[in-house]
């Protein structure tokens, strides 16, 4: 816990992204140590992208396609944060030191997502 709130930190792990489901969402394997990892779905934090179904698939394909040359198969940093209603991890994630939330909302691929 944070000495000087009730809140948690959150945890960091290395990873693998497995698989990018759309431009905001991702499969990961998360490495725990000592041999031991485990799959999840992580969910970027503070981000929005583009659904891929009804009027914004064209966008939600161009959003997905560019996350997943950029994170797809490679090793990353996982911060988790909270699990949301869908059981999805919600992560801020780094690939080659660049935060992919913060790289989604300057290239117009995302919208800024706060919880309600």
């Amino acid at each position: 816990m944070d000495a000087t709130s009730n809140t948690p930190e959150p945890y960091v792990y290395h990873a693998t992204v497995t698989r990018v489901i759309d431009g905001d969402t991702a499969e990961v394997v998360i490495d725990l140590g000592f041999g031991v990892s485990f799959a999840t779905t992580a969910r970027f934090l503070g981000v929005n992208a583009p659904e891929m179904k009804g009027v914004t698939k064209p966008a939600a394909t161009i959003s997905r396609d560019r996350v997943k040359a950029l994170i797809e198969g490679k090793a990353v940093i996982v911060q988790s944060h909270e699990v949301d209603s869908f059981r999805r991890c919600l992560a801020t994630i780094w690939v080659d030191g660049l935060n992919v939330s913060d790289w989604l909302l300057k290239e117009g691929l995302a919208v800024p997502f706060k919880k309600r």
